[in-house]
């Protein structure tokens, strides 16, 4: 199963010299889980409001760009299996999806895993089993 019906076109972005209390603002009118952040038209790496709640720093005079999370981009027509793995090995709750070197959307954790929990590989797994 490819990950293109996971893919979310609603996403933020903000650029890496945007101060943390703007970023705040955003993710808080915006209801989202993260920002990706960019350098120009260039993809950086991704805030996550995990993050933003637990820094002790000047939202005011802190710029992003310090603080952006670099994560694996994928492509729209990439396995959910090997999106699943790629996202496990980077530590990440979130992929960017890159179409044409833009980006295009975002793959999230919990539409993933819910599309593959009834993988015959998946399904049978036990807690202790994975790695």
């Amino acid at each position: 199963m490819q990950i293109t019906a996971l893919v979310k076109e609603d996403f933020l972005s903000a650029q890496a010299d945007e101060p943390l209390s703007q970023v705040i603002g955003k993710l808080m009118s915006g209801n989202q889980r993260e920002v990706f952040v960019f350098q120009g038209k260039k993809l950086i790496g991704v805030l996550e409001n995990s993050f933003v709640l637990s820094s002790r720093v000047n939202a005011a005079q802190v710029q992003i760009g310090k603080f952006a999370k670099r994560v694996p981009s994928v492509s729209p027509d990439m396995d959910a299996k090997k999106a699943a793995a790629l996202m496990a090995s980077a530590g990440t709750a979130v992929l960017g999806v890159e179409k044409s070197g833009k980006l295009v959307g975002a793959v999230h954790c919990r539409e993933l895993l819910n599309s593959l929990k009834n993988e015959p590989e998946i399904k049978e797994l036990r807690i202790g089993e994975i790695n």
